[in-house]
């Protein structure tokens, strides 16, 4: 039973199923909303399935603890001005940031990062607020 049982609220912009237990958003039909804020923290081995193509409007995303450690698509969400991963253990990310070009504020704190060198600021024109904070980052 998941959230398309209520058919496609249009006017649905904004998000927020926290530490619900979740385990994949399958479960939700997220991609017949007109979403613009989706917030799935607290919600650890989360399967995440978001077709970007469906949520062309999603302007912030919040992944806060869910046990993320590799990021394969993230790039195709070209709209996104916010996004939080916050405490993931992130292993991969195969330049993902650099493709986010409206990106103002991302958070990578306490995600166990050891450098930068994955990050070019150069491309992130439009970044306002960069949250780095209890990571082991030895080289910037």
């Amino acid at each position: 039973c998941g959230l398309e049982n209520f058919g496609k609220p249009i006017s649905l912009k904004e998000l927020k199923l926290m530490n619900i237990g979740l385990k994949s958003t399958d479960e939700i039909n997220c991609n017949s909303f007109s979403l613009t804020h989706i917030d799935f923290s607290n919600n650890p081995n989360l399967k995440i399935n978001i077709d970007p193509a469906k949520t062309r409007i999603l302007k912030e995303l919040i992944l806060s603890n869910i046990n993320i450690r590799f990021l394969t698509s993230l790039s195709l969400f070209v709209k996104l001005e916010s996004l939080n991963l916050s405490m993931n253990n992130l292993d991969y990310h195969n330049g993902q940031f650099d493709k986010l070009v409206n990106i103002q504020i991302l958070n990578l704190s306490n995600t166990n990062l050891k450098d930068l060198e994955f990050l070019s600021l150069s491309k992130l024109r439009y970044l306002k607020n960069l949250d780095l904070k209890n990571n082991h980052i030895t080289f910037l």
